[in-house]
């Protein structure tokens, strides 16, 4: 095996490992270098969120980290250098291992055709600088990291999810240039930032203990009393809670609605992407369904979460049904209303 194809082992591995929900997703992409760009793509945009996701970095030593990421994104900084400056780095152990192997994966990434990967590049680069701006958010009196409203979370999410949005736009339209006309290009571009964002509020809904666990809080201060998350609460307090959020699950379906709009003006004949992007849709619509009115959000030994099995029935679904714009909707809209499963 040659170097490049042990270090795309190496990323198909890791993607394996960090991911549960993007990587069934991507390898529907195919044998592709539309698949390799996105693979190496969401990678390091899994290393950055790692550096934001550890809770026992000073702000200092988070800022090195970001910095040094940038560097070695554009070749200003080897990658013997970059391992010694995450030595203090935690997470998994396949976040860690992963952040290690970086150089791995801009080997990968530097034997795709340029235009693909100045767009990773571009807009990974984009996810890190917004991190940086809200890594040195100060502790509330409570000593959270909290966002100030929803204008607020709604900027943090464009830096950390509307981003990746416009990154596989990008990726597409390089990828199916010939497939995608003008009128589609301009759908995809007009909601490829709520679709990102979308997905992103799924996941702020859904962690909200478990973020609130390592000191972080992405629902604006304010919106949830203390008391919600001790698990002797009232139900009144909490019921007061779910109410309170109800403008950031709006949003959220809001967003997924546009979500559905930005798939379905992927050509039918594009069924690789079609796949690739609906079965994130459907399964972060499922999830928004499952928590909402559900106060187990606010208990850390709690998960909620679609199962394995029902990922298994919407993988099924998706590689069936994702040319075939009817049955996209239709699927989408009982995943939305509907509190069981699909196929159950």
């Amino acid at each position: 095996m040659d170097e490049v194809s042990s270090d795309w082992a190496f990323c198909e591995n890791s993607l394996a490992i960090v991911s549960r929900t993007f990587a069934p997703a991507i390898a529907m992409l195919g044998n592709s270098d539309l698949r390799r760009a996105v693979t190496c793509a969401y990678l390091l945009c899994r290393i950055v969120d790692t550096i934001e996701d550890d809770p026992h970095l000073a702000i200092r030593d988070r800022d090195r980290m970001y910095a040094s990421f940038l560097q070695c994104t554009h070749d200003q900084l080897d990658h013997i250098t970059w391992t010694e400056t995450i030595g203090e780095l935690t997470g998994s152990e396949g976040e860690v291992a992963l952040a290690q192997g970086m150089g791995r994966v801009l080997r990968v990434l530097a034997f795709l055709p340029v235009d693909l990967r100045k767009s990773c590049l571009r807009w990974v680069s984009e996810m890190c600088r917004g991190m940086v701006i809200y890594s040195h958010r100060p502790p509330d009196d409570h000593g959270l990291h909290t966002l100030m409203n929803l204008d607020d979370l709604y900027r943090y999410c464009y830096f950390v999810a509307g981003t990746v949005g416009h990154l596989l736009t990008e990726l597409f339209e390089i990828a199916a240039r010939e497939a995608l006309d003008m009128s589609a290009r301009r759908v995809m571009r007009a909601n490829a930032e709520a679709f990102g964002i979308g997905l992103q509020l799924v996941n702020i809904i859904k962690d909200i203990a478990s973020d609130r666990r390592r000191g972080w809080s992405f629902i604006p201060r304010g919106f949830i009393s203390e008391d919600a998350f001790n698990p002797s609460a009232a139900p009144n307090i909490r019921r007061e809670a779910l109410l309170a959020l109800a403008p950031v699950f709006e949003r959220a379906h809001s967003c997924l609605d546009r979500g559905l709009v930005y798939v379905l003006a992927v050509p039918r004949t594009q069924r690789p992407i079609r796949s690739f992007l609906t079965l994130p849709l459907w399964m972060g619509v499922r999830t928004l369904r499952c928590a909402d009115g559900n106060a187990a959000i606010f208990d850390e030994d709690q998960r909620v979460a679609i199962s394995r099995r029902e990922v298994e029935t919407l993988l099924h679904s998706c590689v069936e049904h994702a040319g075939d714009d009817n049955a996209v909707r239709q699927i989408y809209g009982r995943l939305r209303s509907s509190q069981t499963a699909v196929g159950s």
